[in-house]
């Protein structure tokens, strides 16, 4: 217990040696790397440096109460590549380029039918995300258009995903918006929905 309470006082000290001797390799339990990062008294050029040295990944990005430590989580592939922690940081961010990078990653098929309305319609319009990914996630929300709402900056083969998942209804409204916005995808639209046209 000592030795424990001798680290604790000299916290600082304690992690910058770590840092120092690890051989740019760190192997903590998840619940000492959440400690370690939670810490007030610690750097964060030292967490920064930390982050890049683990080994593991912690499994809920939400037990690291300073959310500016995120975005280098996230770019490091420090955390779980999972829907809560995806959702998670969206919530508290944005969907920016930090959290597409993450989610391009491809490291599972996610499942979004639990996520919020919000959340679908930033996923529909992100270009950026790549295509395999951005249907096999947008196929699990459960969404759809019908009156034309969708957004009309949307990627001609984004927009096909969306017309194939049927995603985007063969409806009046929603017609009008592809004949003005998306005359390349018009044909595509009116041949998969023939019997409803």
């Amino acid at each position: 217990a000592k030795l424990y309470s001798y680290i604790e006082d000299n916290i600082v000290e304690y992690s910058k040696s770590i840092l120092n001797n690890c051989d740019k390799k760190i192997d903590d339990t998840e619940d000492i790397i959440i400690k370690f990062l939670n810490n007030n008294k610690i750097e964060k050029e030292d967490k920064q440096k930390y982050i890049e040295f683990l080994s593991k990944e912690i499994s809920e990005i939400s037990r690291i109460k300073d959310q500016k430590l995120w975005n280098k989580l996230l770019i490091r592939e420090k955390i779980s590549y999972s829907e809560k922690n995806i959702i998670k940081y969206y919530n508290e961010k944005e969907l920016n380029k930090i959290l597409i990078h993450f989610i391009n990653l491809g490291k599972k098929e996610l499942s979004f039918q639990d996520a919020s309305e919000d959340f679908f319609l930033e996923v529909h319009s992100c270009n950026k995300l790549k295509n395999k990914i951005y249907k096999n996630i947008i196929k699990t929300f459960g969404w759809y258009f019908e009156n034309g709402d969708f957004s009309k900056k949307i990627s001609k083969e984004k927009m096909d995903i969306l017309i194939e998942l049927n995603i985007i209804k063969m409806t009046k409204e929603n017609l009008n918006i592809i004949r003005k916005n998306y005359i390349n995808n018009l044909k595509y639209f009116i041949k998969f929905n023939i019997k409803k046209y």
